[in-house]
């Protein structure tokens, strides 16, 4: 005779799908990304202060979208924990070369970076693989040096810092692979003015059994 119950135990478990990250425990990581500086943006708003100086030229740009991330967490429950990284969020290299009514360049380089503080949570999709979500915010810091040579404006180099903390979410996805290693892609959104969008896939390792 078959045995319902077993049938029926089976299909519950089944039905429910288990999250793969349910040891609670500390976590660290490191990944790399891709950073969506706001070249474009900031071409413009070059533009625009040098045309207000009666200033006309060429804005080009050299701009490094590479993102690199390093990050520590603790799994509070199966789906809730928190998470603290240093991430950098690429470089801003502008160039423009006036050419009237006199000749000159400006020059400003602009590094990004910052710590960020986030509520994690998981929800399991399928066996090993979950949905991620991140939300919390970020202290951001943007040095950069501006040189002008020729006879645009002052001629000389000069520094500027922009910093502040900023909103930060995202969604993305996880996978485990054997018992402590996970991967990790996904999308994530920064609310400042050089920086939105950062597509980034990393590796953590859970220390437990």
């Amino acid at each position: 005779m078959k045995n319902w119950k077993s049938d029926a135990a089976l299909l519950a478990l089944l039905a429910c799908p288990v999250a793969f990250a349910a040891e609670p425990g500390p976590y660290l990581g490191a990944g790399i990304g891709y950073a969506d500086v706001l070249t474009d943006d900031e071409k413009d708003d070059l533009r625009d202060v040098l045309r207000a100086q009666g200033f006309n030229g060429n804005v080009d740009d050299d701009t490094e979208n590479f993102n690199f991330r390093v990050f520590g967490g603790y799994q509070l429950t199966p789906n809730y924990g928190f998470e603290l990284a240093y991430m950098t969020l690429g470089d801003l290299d502008l160039l423009a070369t006036v050419t009237a009514p006199v000749n000159g360049t400006v020059k400003a380089e602009s590094d990004i970076d910052g710590f960020e503080f986030v509520a994690t949570g998981a929800y399991p999709l399928f066996k090993d693989l979950d949905l991620t979500a991140r939300i919390g915010g970020i202290y951001y810091n943007a040095d950069g040096d501006v040189t002008v040579t020729g006879p645009v404006g002052a001629a000389g180099s000069y520094s500027v810092e922009d910093d502040g903390v900023a909103f930060t979410g995202g969604v993305g996805f996880a996978r485990q692979f054997g018992t402590n290693w996970t991967w990790r892609g996904g999308w994530q959104y920064v609310d400042t003015e050089l920086v939105e969008n950062l597509f980034q896939t990393s590796i953590a390792w859970r220390f437990g059994n």
